[in-house]
């Protein structure tokens, strides 16, 4: 009986010492479980979003008991254990049960009010950043509101600064064109009593022709010395009126007619006479070629072009120079009185006075008109170069001032204008268009243009046939 007992006792020996094992599985469990809540106790959450890290741990705590429970009662049924011994493992479990899950609530209640006081935190925190960002954008927009009335401001005073100046350049320009259009009606004035003047001269010319051919028939083989003094009057002309009146033309005129008198004499007395006209005569023709009229029309056409032009971008329009602005002296001195003349002489003498008293009228009523003054200091251009109507008649008016200059023989006037529209083309237009260009090239053909050339001397054939007259005891009849 006794090895029986002792045989039914060694396995209740085994059967007692084996039950912990689901004990201590439990234990572990619940140690498992509390082992991360003691680690994650210590550290005070962070300010940010609420973690849900311990309850996944609670979770699998759980998990890992209910699997350990699973595993005991596996292990009851393999080693027969005694019904109370699964009782008592049983009132453990359940002992361990309760406290893991009043440990969870607890934990669970703890967690809810961390996340509920982070979750106010934050809620305050955002509440004074957006009350904080509200009061920085109010203070922008309020900054931002002060910049643009003060630009605003300074907008609208340089807005009337430019309307002033643009309503006083064009006031300034009305009295240039007003000007101009006084000058060109003074100019065509003069021109009707020149022409007026020229048709009368040429009817005073035919006339003294006819009574000269009226004195050749009375007085036969002496006219020879009435041709020479003839010659020698229209010589005289044409050297008063080259050196004071720069009249090429006229010049040329009367000494072909000079020598065409001492050709009708057939009177070899005048051939060295006749050859230093024909010198000086081909001096004063190749003075003739210069075309002032085609010039003047090539200006003209330059000025009418003008409105084509491609304005550029605006800059500032500052021009230093020669303003236009220039002294004159008188148009012509009055012709020295020689000795008292008579017959034909006396006619043709008084003849040339009228027409000199007149021009002299003329040149004195375009004196009235016209004020011409000199400086030389820098002058800055009139008006501002963003007006394309201003940029226009600026150019308009200085090849006006060179189409005048040219056709009074200012060479200075006439070169500084033409390099003035030079500057202000390559400065306000646009230079790679073909209607630039094209003007840009007539402007340098024409600044090559003398417009006063140096004159000749042509007293040397006067001098000739005054010393002829004096051998055949020919009266001169010219001072």
């Amino acid at each position: 009986m006794s090895k029986t007992t002792d045989k039914n006792n060694a396995p209740d020996e085994k059967k007692e010492e084996a039950p912990p094992a689901p004990k201590e599985a439990a234990e572990s469990a619940v140690e498992a479980t509390e082992a991360p809540q003691k680690k994650a106790e210590p550290a005070s959450p962070p300010p940010s979003p609420p973690s849900r890290a311990p309850l996944l741990l609670s979770i699998i705590a759980i998990l890992g008991l209910i699997g350990g429970l699973a595993a005991g009662y596996h292990y009851l049924q393999v080693s027969q254990l005694s019904m109370g011994q699964v009782s008592e493992v049983v009132n453990r479990t359940e002992e361990a049960w309760k406290k893991l899950q009043a440990r969870l609530e607890k934990e669970q209640a703890e967690l809810q009010a961390r996340v509920e006081k982070q979750q106010a935190d934050l809620q305050a925190r955002i509440e004074k950043d957006e009350a904080d960002l509200l009061a920085r954008v109010e203070k922008d927009q309020a900054d931002l509101l002060t910049r643009l009335e003060k630009e605003q401001m300074r907008l609208q005073t340089r807005l009337e600064e430019g309307i002033s100046k643009v309503e006083a350049g064009y006031r300034a320009i009305e009295e240039q064109r007003s000007m101009v259009a006084a000058q060109k009606a003074g100019f065509e004035n003069q021109k009707r009593l020149l022409e007026e003047q020229r048709i009368a001269l040429q009817q005073r010319e035919k006339e003294m022709r006819k009574e000269l051919e009226a004195v050749h028939r009375r007085i036969g083989r002496s006219g020879s010395q009435w041709i020479a003094s003839e010659a020698e009057y229209l010589i005289s002309v044409a050297n008063h009126r080259l050196r004071l009146e720069r009249d090429i033309r006229t010049a040329l005129a009367a000494l072909q007619e000079a020598d065409a008198r001492l050709q009708a004499t057939n009177d070899p007395i005048w051939t060295p006479v006749r050859e230093a006209l024909s010198a000086e005569m081909i001096e004063l023709g190749t003075l003739a070629k210069l075309d002032i009229t085609g010039k003047s029309a090539a200006i003209a056409n330059l000025i009418k072009r003008v409105g084509g032009l491609k304005l550029a971008k605006a800059k500032p329009l500052t021009v230093m120079g020669k303003e236009w602005d220039r002294g004159q002296e008188k148009f012509s001195a009055k012709k020295a009185v020689g000795e008292t003349l008579t017959g034909f002489a006396a006619i043709w003498h008084k003849g040339w006075e009228g027409f000199e008293a007149l021009l002299e009228k003329g040149w004195e009523g375009f004196k009235s008109m016209v004020v011409i003054r000199r400086r030389d200091e820098p002058v800055t251009a009139m008006l501002p170069p963003e007006q394309r109507y201003f940029v226009y008649q600026n150019l308009r008016l200085q090849l006006e001032a060179a189409r005048i200059a040219l056709l009074r023989a200012d060479p200075d006037l006439y070169s500084s204008s033409l390099a003035t529209t030079e500057r202000w083309i390559k400065e306000f237009i646009v230079q790679d268009d073909p209607a630039t260009q094209t003007m840009l090239e007539e402007i340098t053909a024409l600044k090559k243009v003398d417009v006063r050339p140096a004159l000749p001397d042509i007293s040397g054939s006067l001098r000739l046939l005054r010393e002829r007259m004096k051998t055949i005891g020919a009266e001169s009849i010219a001072p």
